[in-house]
């Protein structure tokens, strides 16, 4: 079973676009994992990862599973941003069919103003 990864992503201006994130879930081997029947959830919290949520995509509604056998996920752009400046924690949480769940990464994200 993979481990949880840790990214920071680039960070996104407020009032600008969210652009998409790309997440390629892999086994340890570096197999692809199979996300078939497979749910996925992200949480984005202010200050912390058990902050004040600010948004929370799922599948169909922010998240597009773009190939499930290959293990490849989209959290989708969205317009605007209107968070307030500051550092953001997430995490990815999958729940299987099999009924098992697994965090495989988490990391921040800063909102800034130009």
């Amino acid at each position: 079973m993979a481990s949880i990864t840790t990214y920071k992503l680039k960070d996104r201006v407020k009032g600008d676009t969210f652009e998409s994130i790309d997440i390629e879930f892999l086994h340890g081997t570096g197999l692809p994992i199979d996300l078939t029947g497979a749910t996925i959830e992200a949480t984005f919290n202010y200050g912390c990862l058990t902050g004040i949520p600010v948004y929370s995509p799922s599948i169909g509604s922010g998240i597009t599973i773009t190939d499930a056998l290959n293990g490849l996920v989209t959290i989708d752009s969205f317009t605007p941003l209107t968070w307030e400046v500051g550092t953001y924690y997430y995490s990815v949480t999958t729940t299987f069919a099999s009924g098992e769940i697994h965090t495989y990464l988490k990391g921040s994200v800063k909102v800034i103003s130009i």
